[in-house]
Order: C-alpha cells, then structure tokens, then sequence
C-alpha cells in the first residue's frame, strides 16, 4: 500500500494458538491525548489498539492511521486495560469504524454495560486524594453510552493476536485493570495506569 510504513525489528514469539516459534514483526506507535495514552501495534498481520482515549479526541484516529499507511477499516482488535473514560472515551466510534472485537476484563465489561466508567468509591482523607478528586475525578465523564464487550479476559490469558499477549490483572487503579505482556519483543509491558509519569501523583 502507497506510504505505508515498513514494520521492523523481526522477533520470535510463541503461537498462543499451536505453542510453536512464528515470526511476528511489531511496530508500536503511541496516540496521545493529553495526559492520557493510546498505543496502536502493527504486529505482523494484527493491527491491535491498547485503549481509545478522551473523549472529544475522535479525529486523532483517523489522523494517525492514515499517515501510516493504514485505515481504520483494517483495525482489528481493541483491548481495554480498564473502563475509566481517558482509556475508554472513543470506543464507540471506533468499533463501529472498523468493526474491531473490543477485549476487557470481566469488571470492566460488568462497568461499561451499565454505562459507568468509574465504581462507587469515597476519596481517602488526604490532601492529595482531595487535589485529585478535584482537578481530574471530578471532571471526568462518568457516564458512557452502554457498551457490550465482545470478549472477556483474565489473569493468565493469552490473547489470539500480536503473536499472543499476555494478561496480568493489576486490580487497585480499578478494580478491571490489566497489563499486558508481550514476552516475545523484549518483554514490553503495556501497564496502563498502573504506571503514570505525572510529576504531581
């Protein structure tokens, strides 16, 4: 295809699927959204996005694919790492783009069919609890158009695609999170907000 980008850095990974070496060539391409991240992997034939991002971020989409090359026609799978809406804010308009199999842990899934993006809770009696419920929970959209996942995920599994990622719940950010490894490309660790690099949390 005219202008696509050249996926590198040939690798060995396992089959999820027959347990034997295939080679699966991976490029990871990161779409942000303000504090919020999305990464897109071209992993041999798998066109794969780990989160959708904020709402009101809809044209990055369209934006990033074309100039790899791609459309979001070709997007196959969508896997969630948890259902707060600076991760789940597009999902929507993309399955519906693209047709992609959407991927979530039970919790997750048991949220976003209710149209909830965060569960109940109470803030800890802590300044900087108070400073984060104010500057960031409390503008959040909790509220999401009901969405039914397509397939449930757990500690352990391996997924079918991107020559087989990995599943590790990380419950605490949410009670759904997951990261996901990928053994066969040097380890890389997709942590979601297990993680953050924002000088103030």
């Amino acid at each position: 295809m005219p202008g696509r980008t050249k996926p590198t850095g040939l690798s060995k990974s396992v089959s999820p699927l027959h347990g034997e070496a295939v080679a699966t060539t991976w490029k990871v391409h990161s779409i942000v959204h303000g504090w919020s991240n999305c990464f897109l992997l071209e992993a041999g034939d798998d066109l794969v996005l780990i989160d959708t991002g904020r709402p009101g971020f809809e044209e990055s989409f369209p934006r990033k694919f074309q100039e790899l090359g791609r459309t979001l026609g070709e997007l196959s799978h969508i896997v969630l790492t948890h259902a707060h809406p600076d991760h789940t804010g597009n999902v929507h308009t993309l399955r519906k783009a693209s047709g992609a199999t959407v991927w979530a842990h039970p919790a997750t899934a048991e949220l976003l069919a209710q149209g909830q993006t965060f569960e109940p809770y109470t803030p800890r009696p802590d300044p900087i609890a108070w400073v984060i419920e104010k500057t960031v929970i409390s503008r959040a959209e909790r509220h999401l158009k009901p969405l039914v996942i397509d397939q449930t995920v757990h500690d352990g599994s391996t997924l079918p695609f991107a020559g087989g990622l990995q599943v590790l719940a990380t419950p605490g950010h949410a009670r759904g999170h997951i990261a996901l490894l990928s053994p066969g490309q040097g380890g890389a660790l997709f942590v979601g907000d297990a993680m953050v690099n924002l000088p103030w949390l």
